[in-house]
């Protein structure tokens, strides 16, 4: 995002960022933005509805149009924020932590005797399951 987007009302750069998301083709823009906002400002996604008409402030502009440019480059969410909700619990888990859990996985299975297998879920990150197989 090349315009600055300080001094712009939250739901206005919210706006913004979803189109800009949209014209880059990416399938969820409108989720994306309002999580990029939301993390933008350390607010949920009630925070970001009561904060709809404040102006964001210089230093949040920036941060939102980095965030911005790394998923308008492709990079997930879960990689720009360094963590994933599943079932409403956030994890923080490094690409080097996840390598680690990996491989501890595989090597209590081969201590039991258990065959696994790693079924790749997200050929475009790289993330994968074990499953006992």
């Amino acid at each position: 995002m090349t315009e600055s987007l300080a001094g712009q009302t939250v739901e206005t750069a919210r706006r913004a960022l979803t189109a800009r998301f949209k014209s880059g083709r990416i399938d969820s823009a409108e989720l994306d933005a309002r999580i990029l906002v939301g993390a933008t400002l350390d607010l949920d996604l009630t925070g970001v509805i009561a904060a709809a008409s404040r102006p964001l402030t210089s230093e949040e502009s920036i941060r939102l149009q980095d965030f911005a440019r790394r998923r308008l480059s492709g990079e997930p969410i879960a990689r720009i924020l360094g963590l994933k909700e599943f079932w409403g619990l956030p994890l923080t888990l490094s690409a080097a932590q996840a390598g680690a859990l990996a491989q501890k996985a595989i090597t209590n299975a081969r201590l039991r005797a258990v065959r696994i297998k790693i079924v790749p879920f997200s050929l475009h990150t790289g993330e994968a399951a074990l499953t006992r197989g």
